[in-house]
């Protein structure tokens, strides 16, 4: 493990959460914080690879080590023991055969005893994190009871494999037409439960198309789904409102937040079919500029969650993003927003996980993967 130390410094605060119909004043809880940020680089002996290529992080249950998709020339799983950062396991995955993995895949989630959830089209399946397939899933085959009845209907993005294997959770969206609701699949009946999700339908009212021949370049917001400490948040960057979904009670909840120092949810729409790639991009650096919200993280330590958010993107005369305003909140354990702070930062980390009070954000050095490791200290 190489350690290089950085700069930065700061000092963050938090809010307090209201419900969809109530809204609460609050005490900032971290009005002395201070955020400290060093470079871990991890320790890859002489193995030779892509840095870049890494996706899908899945950090073990007991924080001791994380999962990487790694897409190079050929498909593997990365495995790195984090008690020092060091690679532990390289594994190559089959592209053929009865263990082949999907070729593009399109969501990965890590299961009991290092076993991954690979979902592409075409291919689905349960994989050990040395490649062995030890279940299908035929997520196309089946005759779903209870999917919406809607013309190309997407269900296996953002698709989480959960209770053993035997039941999942997804958001089915149309292309260009949004998100259909959260639905949760139990496989061993084929069927389907949707949950209504209005508060996100305001990521339609941001979304620029350049429709060019029997294709199409989108910049747009879109509905996302992560899964946190055991549960599954529903968000998207136009609006603070996130739906919260508990697998073991089988219960969803819209939660709003009164912030103050942020518009709680983008107002107006910046919506379009343009003629040139040059327009496209021209209105997405318009959305940029709004407020834009980001995943959750858990921090087990203080029992608490994390989310930063965007605002006022600059950018140069090439129209390369310069940096934004950026925020952080913070929530209790019960989804009460306790404080909220405008950050020394350009940018908020991306790829991250919290670890021993840490929030480790995924990064390069050179040719080497690393993390941007941020203390915050109060």
């Amino acid at each position: 493990m190489r350690t290089f130390l950085a700069l930065i410094s700061g000092i963050l605060i938090f809010s307090s959460c209201a419900s969809e119909d109530q809204s609460q004043s609050f005490e900032n809880v971290l009005d002395e914080l201070i955020v400290n940020v060093d470079t871990v680089v991890v320790d890859v002996g002489d193995e030779i690879f892509i840095p870049g290529a890494y996706n899908y992080p899945e950090i073990s249950t007991d924080q001791k080590t994380l999962f990487f998709y790694y897409e190079g020339e050929k498909p593997e799983i990365h495995e790195i023991e984090l008690e020092d950062f060091s690679l532990k396991g390289r594994y190559t995955l089959k592209t053929d055969g009865p263990d082949r993995v999907p070729e593009y895949l399109i969501n990965a989630n890590l299961l009991a005893n290092d076993e991954f959830a690979l979902i592409g089209y075409g291919v689905q399946g349960i994989y050990s994190k040395e490649g062995e397939k030890l279940g299908e899933l035929n997520l196309e085959s089946r005759n779903w009871k209870g999917l919406p009845d809607v013309e190309n209907l997407d269900f296996k993005q953002r698709m989480f494999i959960i209770d053993e294997g035997n039941k999942g959770v997804s958001i089915p969206g149309v292309f260009m037409g949004g998100a259909q609701g959260l639905a949760t699949f139990d496989f061993q009946n084929d069927s389907v439960r949707m949950y209504d999700i209005p508060a996100m339908d305001i990521a339609n009212n941001f979304r620029v198309v350049f429709k060019q021949g029997n294709g199409a370049t989108i910049s747009a917001d879109q509905v996302w789904l992560d899964e946190v400490n055991d549960t599954f948040f529903v968000y998207c960057q136009s609006t603070s409102d996130i739906y919260h979904y508990n697998p073991e009670l089988d219960s969803i909840r819209l939660v709003s937040f009164d912030h103050k120092l942020v518009p709680a949810k983008r107002s107006g729409s910046v919506k379009a079919d343009v003629n040139s790639h040059e327009e496209r991009r021209a209105l997405g650096r318009e959305m940029n500029k709004l407020i834009s919200f980001s995943k959750f993280y858990w921090d087990d330590s203080r029992e608490m969650y994390f989310r930063f958010a965007s605002e006022n993107t600059r950018f140069n005369e090439e129209g390369r993003s310069m940096g934004s305003d950026i925020y952080l909140f913070a929530y209790d354990i019960d989804l009460n927003l306790i404080g909220e702070k405008l950050l020394e930062l350009e940018r908020y980390p991306y790829r991250a996980f919290f670890m021993d009070g840490y929030l480790y954000a995924y990064t390069v050095v050179g040719e080497f993967p690393a993390f941007a490791r941020y203390s915050l200290e109060f």
